[in-house]
């Protein structure tokens, strides 16, 4: 009779050998490579998702390598396969630490932004009457977490309110200056503005929490895969990010950060051993969860390290720009970006009243997926741009939104 071990090797040969007669996929696209050469490494469909700011896609490399691992999981004791991935899932944990320049020690994989921080929001040892600050550029489910913690720990939720969009990194910091006192323990920031795409100064944010004792807690749900960044320089206290955006893991795979001088304080509300305390690990104790996001982890990195992140990010904004510069063609368009702050989100208003409908009709007549938001109670058109996408693909939003604006239906 064979071993777990000879069993579990057997069906991974398989899969390969299926994998290799029935696809042609090739590996991750080289540097030299050219973005429709990447671009090909995404499943074509006739609808074009300009919403990666919501939930990105797999490319197919990817794609294929986590259709293995269910297979695997799925033909065996799923721990039981999970024990022959850990030495993988560590080489992988460390090399998103290099990825984000943290320590291995310090991460811990989540499900997504949201998940991470409401682990660290209800995790912290926050007080009756302690402070903290956030802002209306935020996620509105921070917003929602804190008003339940004022309910239940009486602490107060701060909203310093930015209704100007074109402010600078000075005026930014200045309002949080103004807003702290001797009661603050935690500033909430986000990194990439959800509505805007806007890059925030958060290495400037940080720097004025430390001048001032108080924590920094990053959301960088759209940060990672996105722009280059690094925390040792940003010099956060936490940050929870989602990688199933930009950096096109599978659906439910986040990442959070927590400085080694934190760890001991914190009491996720769940159970895990006591020996622990110290340790992030003891966010791990959720349950049986997702196993082959964790084994698909090494070709997510595959793929995005094989591109650049440098190389990413520039893209990203060319892309952006290109968008930018044909919206001058249509009537009424006007952007919110600063394009000193621009990265792969813009986000602009038409000279309409009924963008709900305009997004139904890009969907239903011309196969384009888009988001609306509301900005200061106004209607806008989020567009999420990645490497998915080309300079025709964008050519084709902008015809049917030209099309679409010179009709009276909105």
């Amino acid at each position: 009779m064979g071993t777990r071990r000879t069993f579990i090797k057997k069906m991974s040969a398989l899969s390969m050998t299926a994998q290799m007669a029935k696809s042609c996929i090739k590996e991750p696209i080289s540097a030299s490579s050219d973005w429709q050469a990447i671009a090909d490494q995404f499943f074509k469909t006739e609808v074009l998702n300009f919403n990666t700011g919501s939930a990105g896609v797999m490319p197919i490399p990817v794609y294929k390598k986590y259709v293995d691992n269910v297979k695997l999981l799925s033909s065996y004791a799923p721990y039981e396969v999970l024990k022959d991935f850990n030495a993988n899932i560590k080489e992988s944990m460390d090399r998103l630490s290099s990825f984000v320049s943290a320590t291995p020690a310090n991460l811990s994989l989540v499900r997504n932004t949201t998940e991470g921080l409401n682990a660290l929001l209800w995790g912290l040892p926050l007080e009756k009457g302690d402070e903290i600050i956030y802002t209306n550029l935020g996620y509105p489910y921070v917003k929602n977490t804190l008003e339940l913690l004022r309910k239940k720990k009486g602490i107060q939720a701060k909203l310093v309110s930015i209704d100007n969009l074109d402010f600078s990194d000075e005026e930014l910091v200045e309002h949080f200056e103004k807003a702290i006192t001797d009661k603050t323990k935690l500033l909430v920031v986000t990194h990439i503005t959800h509505k805007t795409g806007q890059i925030m100064p958060v290495r400037k944010i940080c720097d004025l929490g430390k001048k001032y004792g108080v924590e920094v807690m990053l959301d960088a749900a759209h940060a990672i895969g996105h722009i280059p960044h690094s925390l040792s320089e940003i010099g956060c206290d936490y940050y929870v990010t989602s990688m199933h955006k930009w950096f096109s893991a599978p659906l439910g795979s986040g990442l959070m950060y927590i400085a080694v001088q934190h760890l001991e304080k914190l009491f996720p509300s769940y159970s895990y051993p006591s020996s622990k305390q110290g340790e992030i690990t003891k966010f791990d104790y959720t349950g049986t969860t997702a196993f082959q996001n964790k084994m698909t982890l090494s070709s997510v990195l595959d793929f995005n390290q094989s591109i650049g992140i440098d190389r990413k990010a520039k893209r990203l904004r060319e892309l952006s720009l290109y968008l930018l510069n044909g919206l001058k063609n249509i009537k009424g368009a006007y952007s919110v970006v600063d394009k000193d702050r621009l990265a792969g989100i813009v986000t602009f208003s038409l000279s309409i009243r009924y963008y709900k409908k305009l997004v139904d009709a890009l969907a239903e007549y011309h196969n384009i997926h888009v988001k609306m938001v509301l900005l200061n109670k106004l209607g806008h058109l989020r567009i999420s741009l990645n490497i998915h996408l080309m300079e025709s693909d964008i050519d084709r939003l902008l015809t049917a939104l030209q099309s679409e604006v010179n009709t009276d239906k909105y």
